[in-house]
């Protein structure tokens, strides 16, 4: 869901999905997620979505997070059981939202089992320094360091990747000029504008095979709605990929087909998909990321 705001999400059940059983993206504002079955996903929820009610759901075994929260402020996150996930609730970046009764049980996972480790090492030691000469003393602790040292990074490299830049490919001087009309509810024309990369990325082009320095795989989209609509669903008119230049402009347009409304609201998304790293979430996955945004009014 995205650009969607006060709708219900009621007595479904999100199962077996390989990327989120349900994800709120951006522009989302009051909606309600309630008494769900949210499971064998990779995440349960996804959110970026500001001012949801997540309550009474049940949320269990999702390969990683029962519930990630990136970005979103004013949420209430109350009275639902998160089970057997390799997480309940991850947050980053968040403000003003009340996370409270919910019951949280984790499944055993890796760090909890370097955690355990730590433990057992500190535990021995403590043991061994009261056992041994102080030569053996110096080289046992100095080698347990050691060991502490590399799991230390291993813990500290452990946590979800950060997302990409939202802002990275910017959209300006977008145009609409009409060319035929189809039929009484319909009318062709050309949608124009630019798009800039502006920053240049290590990553995901290492994914694509013989693709040049610079460049970036991207996808298009573009959707409409009726302009004076304060509440509606954007239809999607045009997906395709791309391939753009760091630091350079590049002209994009296409034909549409679009009803003869008075004024339409067209919403122009770029995407590019993001090839995660071990262990950031799991080796050799991936996500289709929005990397750029621009909505325009166009008169028909």
């Amino acid at each position: 869901m995205w650009n969607s705001e006060a709708n219900r999400l009621e007595n479904n059940n999100f199962s077996f999905n390989g990327d989120s059983g349900l994800t709120l993206l951006h522009e989302n504002k009051n909606n309600r997620v309630v008494n769900n079955e949210i499971s064998h996903n990779n995440n349960g929820i996804y959110s970026r979505s500001n001012g949801a009610l997540i309550l009474n759901n049940t949320i269990n075994s999702n390969d990683k997070y029962g519930i990630f929260l990136i970005y979103t402020k004013d949420n209430i996150i109350e009275n639902n059981t998160l089970l057997n996930n390799e997480k309940g609730i991850e947050s980053e970046k968040l403000s003003e939202n009340r996370i409270s009764s919910n019951t949280i049980d984790d499944r055993l996972n890796a760090r909890k089992l370097i955690f355990a480790f730590l433990i057992l090492i500190v535990i021995w030691t403590a043991y061994y320094l009261q056992k041994k000469s102080l030569m053996l003393k110096a080289l046992k602790v100095l080698f347990i360091a050691a060991i502490v040292l590399i799991l230390a990074i291993l813990i500290w490299y452990f946590p979800f990747e950060s997302s990409l830049d939202e802002k990275n490919i910017e959209i300006n001087n977008i145009q609409w000029i009409d060319t035929a009309s189809i039929n009484e509810s319909y009318t062709r024309g050309e949608l124009s504008m630019d798009l800039a990369y502006l920053k240049e990325y290590e990553y995901p082009p290492k994914s694509v095979e013989n693709l040049e320095t610079g460049s970036l795989p991207v996808y298009v989209r573009i959707s409409s709605m009726n302009a004076t609509s304060t509440l509606g669903d954007y239809t999607l008119l045009h997906e395709e990929p791309l391939t753009l230049k760091y630091s350079e402009t590049y002209r994009y347009s296409h034909l549409l087909g679009m009803e003869k409304e008075k004024q339409q609201k067209v919403l122009v998304e770029i995407l590019t998909e993001r090839c995660y790293e071990y262990p950031n979430p799991t080796y050799g996955d991936s996500n289709l990321e929005l990397i750029g945004e621009a909505v325009t009014d166009v008169n028909l």
